[in-house]
């Protein structure tokens, strides 16, 4: 595997990758300053993980030189990797089987981020920071985020996330930013 990036060390960019099994059982981790050309895609390679999880994960991190997140992904992944059936193919159709397996994604237990946040006027808009804080020993896996009409009302549509559907390590913390249409 090769963790590839549009970003490079002109930037001052500083990588950060951390391969996790399902129970977060760290499995490889590199940090580095990669010496990429520019408009270089490959950071570094990750070498082959022995023995993971079926599920298991896999984090980029990147920050620029002054340590500000620039981008945050979090991948999970599959040792039984999803298959066509080439010699089933009729040209139009390929059949698909087996599948990649995730079923393990549904043993991880329900986190609730703990969660405050505060909303501002800019022109048109209201800009709304939320701060999540995953206050658990777990996984708070694939959290989606989202901003009401008062309490139990409606989801506020359209809006525009900075982030979403996150997932947070243990004790992790993330500020996420929406913009929408500023009540009338």
């Amino acid at each position: 595997m090769v963790v590839n990036s549009t970003y490079h060390s002109y930037w001052g960019i500083r990588a950060k990758v951390r391969a996790l099994s399902l129970d977060l059982t760290e499995k490889f981790a590199r940090e580095a300053t990669p010496d990429a050309a520019p408009a270089a895609s490959t950071l570094f390679p990750v070498p082959k993980i022995e023995r993971p999880s079926v599920t298991h994960f896999l984090r980029l991190a990147l920050d620029d030189s002054a340590g500000h997140a620039v981008s945050r992904n979090f991948y999970w992944l599959s040792t039984k990797p999803i298959a066509s059936d080439w010699d089933k193919s009729t040209g139009h159709y390929t059949p698909i089987g087996p599948y990649t397996d995730f079923t393990a994604l549904s043993s991880l237990p329900c986190v609730r981020p703990e969660t405050s946040g505060t909303s501002r006027t800019e022109g048109r808009d209201e800009v709304s920071r939320a701060t999540l804080k995953n206050p658990r020993s777990s996984l708070a896996f694939f959290v989606h985020l989202h901003t009401r009409k008062g309490k139990d009302g409606e989801d506020v549509r359209p809006i525009y996330w900075q982030d979403n559907y996150v997932s947070l390590l243990p004790c992790e913390m993330r500020e996420i930013t929406a913009r929408h249409a500023a009540p009338i």
